[in-house]
């Protein structure tokens, strides 16, 4: 018995590997220009708001049809949250949805933008706060991450879905000492901002959330929520999205079915 081996098949699979190391990230972050429409001006803690949603959504029990914007990495109903030095969510003392709380600082590095369009059909809105530094007036390294919030009128009336999404994240606190939540870091979660509180394991804990950490968003992509009349419940995350010119998964697929292929069929007697 002896195995006949393809050159091209192998050079297929040597250069499908090559791909595999060197292929960009993928990211979860949802590139609608519509959703890149407006801007909060650069700064440390601008605001904005109220601001239509462009539907009305169910949150923890209460209905909201707006909402203001917060530069360190939430959104907020009921009023504004400009600080970035909460030790826990529910300290806002208002409604909050935060798929990063930290002290973010545009002020040399990155925009927080936001606007309405449709995901699947429906009415959504969303805020990305894009390769953003952190205070004070950092420009490197920077985060980039998105809040998607989806109406579900397939669902009881009010239902919506709210995506944290993740590109890369390089840094997860600011410069004044135990800032950004307890231990320091950042959080990802939500409150009633009076007496309950989710946090996305990895919340305060000093990089944890970062790339390469232990609890790395931008290695999880995407983290959907149903919030569904006073209930918000953690939905099975959608597949990540695939950057153009390829990706690792593509590359190892390759690589792996060509190895099958020649391992396998290519075989004979002499």
């Amino acid at each position: 018995m002896k195995t006949i081996f393809s050159r091209g098949l192998i050079a297929a699979a040597t250069i499908s590997l090559a791909l595999a190391a060197t292929a960009p990230a993928a990211t979860s972050v949802r590139a609608d220009s519509s959703f890149y429409a407006s801007t909060l001006p650069a700064g440390d803690d601008p605001t904005a708001g109220p601001i239509a949603m462009g539907f009305s959504g169910t949150f923890l029990g209460v209905a909201y049809n707006r909402l203001f914007i917060n530069n360190n990495g939430s959104i907020s109903f009921n009023g504004e949250v400009s600080s970035g030095n909460l030790t826990d969510l529910m300290s806002a003392g208002v409604p909050i949805i935060a798929p990063f709380y930290a002290d973010v600082d545009t002020t040399n590095a990155g925009t927080v933008s936001y606007g309405t369009s449709t995901v699947g059909g429906r009415n959504a809105f969303a805020v990305t706060w894009s390769g953003v530094g952190y205070f004070s007036e950092h420009a490197a390294p920077t985060d980039t991450f998105q809040l998607v919030m989806i109406e579900r009128g397939d669902q009881p009336s009010g239902a919506f879905d709210f995506e944290f999404n993740y590109g890369s994240i390089g840094w997860d606190s600011g410069d004044l000492t135990g800032s950004n939540g307890v231990g320091g870091s950042a959080i990802a979660g939500y409150s009633d901002g009076a007496a309950m509180e989710y946090n996305v394991p990895g919340s305060g804990q000093s990089g944890a959330f970062l790339d390469g950490g232990k609890n790395s968003l931008s290695r999880t992509g995407r983290l959907t929520f149903q919030a569904r009349g006073d209930e918000v419940t953690l939905a099975p995350s959608a597949p990540r999205s695939v950057p153009d010119g390829g990706s690792t998964l593509v590359a190892l697929g390759l690589a792996l079915g060509a190895l099958r292929f020649f391992g396998g069929k290519f075989r004979g007697q002499r």
